[in-house]
């Protein structure tokens, strides 16, 4: 049995036994970038593999990537974080002094 998968972009289905690229993005993408990325994965990642996309406004900006067994996570929620865990006391020092204002 082949399993298929339609995405919301009225593209023909596609059989997900290939090898799968998820990408998770802070917006749906338009059928323009639909296409790079599509482009992009065949010609840089696997040439039989399938573009899974969602949507998560939560990580702002970038992408998070799962292929192969291998996650990267290109957020800009994941930088502010890391920002913010770096410079927790100073941040926190400058909240307290702007509050006395």
């Amino acid at each position: 049995m082949i399993k298929t998968r339609q995405t919301n972009l009225d593209i023909p289905n596609v059989q997900v036994s290939s090898k799968v690229v998820n990408l998770v993005l802070a917006f749906s993408p338009e059928k323009k970038l639909f296409s790079h990325l599509k482009l992009w994965v065949k010609e840089n990642v696997n040439p039989d593999a399938v573009l899974d996309i969602s949507v998560d406004q939560s990580i702002l900006a970038g992408a998070l990537i799962t292929y192969n067994g291998y996650y990267k996570d290109f957020s800009l929620k994941k930088k502010v974080q890391e920002a913010f865990s770096q410079n927790r006391k100073e941040i926190e020092q400058k909240l307290r002094l702007n509050e006395g204002l």
